[in-house]
């Protein structure tokens, strides 16, 4: 077998050296190789597409020696560290205090002592920041935790954090300067995503990624699950607050927010399609996005809620008559009696580089992308060589695209969370809400959309990931005649849907499975290869291809019609004529992450080592790999079939 390091010569690049060694007596025999890049081809950089920050924890408080309210967020990064950010409205100021050592700031809340203190993530740390002195302390790791998602204030002054991956409950002690560790919360589930502490000292923990909530009695250190069983089926107690002796938990994703009496634990109310939020520290526990559109407050005598007469800011002090908007470009204050504006300040330009999460070729020839937990849309035009970050193009959205389809004139984009399907018009102008246009969630609990592609038929296939908690992924089509989906969940029992390709006349949707979803462990044991017919809207093939593969992680359609698929670090080739599997072998570079076919006839690839592209197999042969450049996490081409590929931050072109 060999392995070609030749590059196209349709673009002038430096040549790679290649070492192999190559043991291999059959096709799936287990294949070793040195490969030494040097030096490397020429690929340019084509910038940095999107520089700006995510905001995760929140949090407004008065000023202890002024009474003004001053806002504060927490950032998550892909470089560096976390910061948090101080905005004070009247000086139209924001100021940046550094987290070294963590990645993200989750939870923030007010200390007895003024204080602000932050639960961080990778690695779970407890910082605080002293408004007296401005300065940013480091109270150490979160007994062992990788993140510190939400901290509270509990009626003793400590400071109460939930923990990821070993759902935890850490305290710390301002006292003592210690942080404690309370253990596990649930025997199994990893996540307890946040947590309310009661005024009679009793921890209500929101488990994750099975619901629950399970009260820690700090008197004797049991614990006890209150959720009651028709609720179980959630994936997450996702909020939790507390009020004197009422404990609120909203739960994902029946959108229900359930009250607790704090002494019994007995259920006071369940409030369907609504949150919980507080505008200020030791504001008021309110009940939100409630249909009507107003805030109500669950009255504790009569058990009843009534009208919580506030603007509708998610940040307001009465005091001030202020409220509070924030997001990754912009902080603003208004008036909120008037609305007149009262300070603005443009964030985005303080912003780290965000890593590039995916990538597609629109319809204008423009590549377009998406970043890592922001849900920032970028574009570069290889006419104008112009690279522009379009911004948060689907309001209300979080997460991040996983998926681009170039179809009938516009762009689809699939992203999480909740499996969101939008399509965006490049011929008409930018208007986040209305183009892109936001055409909905797949439903049916699937949350994480990685593979799109078009039939010939005219609909378009969706391939996702189920939410936390759940078993089994769906093919959903979507029809733009009718605007409606339609969900085939479990289509391969208890799997993912990861990989999607239409076959050489569209008739057929090919695809590949994966054993993982939104629950750990799996149930399944290996992953399939089926092939769904538009035309019936049946599977009309479902196979194991290779023996022992979790994940089928990509595959593409060759010029030769033949499927082209990667189980592992194995690559087979399935015949639709045949209606066999006719070719295996070692893949020679590993697990493949994508696969994209072209009109030269190569098919294209990347992994977190390599970008390579391969041609068809020929009878009796093997397919031989030719190594491009170093790889790292997507890739896609322009019409004019130049390379484009992401290395952290930045783009290139090859």
């Amino acid at each position: 077998m060999t392995m070609h390091a030749n590059v196209p010569s349709r673009r002038s690049r430096s040549k790679i050296l290649l070492a192999a060694c190559v043991t291999a007596a059959l096709a799936i025999n287990t294949c070793f190789c040195i490969m030494v890049l040097h030096p490397a081809p020429l690929a340019r950089n084509l910038g940095t597409p999107v520089k700006s920050m995510t905001i995760w924890g929140q949090l407004l408080v008065k000023d202890r020696e002024t009474g003004k309210p001053i806002f504060y967020a927490g950032t998550h990064t892909a470089a560096g560290w976390a910061r948090l950010i101080k905005y004070d409205y009247t000086k139209n100021q924001t100021r940046y205090f550094d987290l070294p050592g963590s990645k993200g700031a989750y939870g923030l809340c007010e200390g007895n002592d003024g204080k602000i203190y932050i639960g961080a993530i990778q690695a779970g740390k407890i910082f605080s920041y002293d408004p007296v002195t401005d300065r940013i302390t480091d109270h150490g790791h979160a007994a062992g935790e990788e993140f510190v998602l939400t901290m509270h204030r509990g009626p003793d002054g400590r400071l109460y954090g939930a923990t990821y991956p070993n759902a935890k409950v850490i305290v710390y002690d301002p006292s003592s300067n210690q942080v404690l560790d309370l253990g596990r919360m649930h025997p199994t589930d990893m996540y307890c995503r946040d947590l309310a502490v009661a005024s009679n000292g009793r921890v209500f923990c929101g488990i994750g990624s099975h619901a629950d909530v399970v009260v820690y009695y700090p008197e004797n250190g049991t614990r006890t699950s209150i959720l009651p069983a028709k609720y179980k089926n959630n994936s997450f107690a996702y909020t939790m607050d507390a009020e004197n002796d009422v404990v609120y938990a909203y739960l994902l994703f029946d959108q229900v927010v359930i009250l607790f009496n704090a002494t019994t634990n007995a259920v006071l109310a369940e409030i369907e399609n609504a949150s919980i939020s507080r505008q200020i520290s030791d504001g008021p526990v309110l009940i939100s996005n409630l249909t009507s559109g107003e805030y109500m407050r669950f009255n504790r005598t009569t058990h009843l809620l009534g009208v919580y007469n506030t603007p509708g800011y998610s940040f307001y002090d009465n005091a001030s008559d202020v409220g509070f908007s924030a997001s990754s470009t912009l902080f603003s204050a208004y008036n909120a009696t008037s609305s007149q504006l009262l300070s603005s300040v443009d964030v985005s330009k303080d912003g780290e580089g965000m890593s590039i999460f995916s990538l597609g070729t629109g319809p204008d020839g423009c590549i377009y992308g998406g970043v890592y937990n922001l849900l920032h849309l970028f574009r570069y035009d290889p006419d104008a060589d112009g690279l522009a970050d379009l911004g948060p193009v689907v309001p209300g959205a979080t997460g991040e695209f996983y998926s681009f389809l170039s179809h009938g004139g516009k762009l689809y984009m699939a992203s999480y969370t909740h499996a969101i399907l939008s399509v965006y018009d490049p011929a008409l102008a930018l208007n986040p809400g209305t183009n892109p246009r936001n055409i909905g969630p797949v439903g049916d609990e699937q949350y994480r959309p990685p593979a799109l592609v078009a039939g010939s038929d005219g609909r378009i296939y969706i391939g996702t990931i189920p939410t936390y908690g759940k078993y089994g992924g769906a093919l959903t089509t979507y029809d733009p005649v009718s605007d409606m989906f339609d969900v085939h969940r479990n289509l391969i029992p208890n799997q993912s849907i990861v990989a999607l390709t239409p076959g050489a006349d569209g008739h057929y949707i090919y695809g590949g499975s994966s054993i993982h979803g939104g629950v750990e462990p799996p149930i399944a044991t290996e992953a399939h290869f089926f092939a769904w017919d538009t035309q019936t809207n049946t599977t009309v093939l479902d196979i194991v291809p290779v023996a022992g593969a979790g994940a089928i992680t990509a595959v593409s359609t060759g010029v030769d019609g033949k499927i082209y698929g990667c189980a592992g670090d194995v690559l087979f080739v399935y015949d639709p004529g045949t209606g066999a599997i006719v070719h295996v072998q070692p893949s020679f570079v590993g697990a493949i992450t994508q696969l994209v076919n072209w009109t030269d006839g190569f098919i294209y690839g990347i992994n977190g080592d390599f970008l390579f592209r391969f041609g068809t197999v020929q009878q009796g042969g093997t397919i031989d790999f030719e190594l491009l450049y170093s790889g790292r996490t997507c890739l896609t081409l322009d019409l004019d079939g130049r390379i484009y590929f992401a290395r952290g931050t930045d783009l290139f072109v090859l």
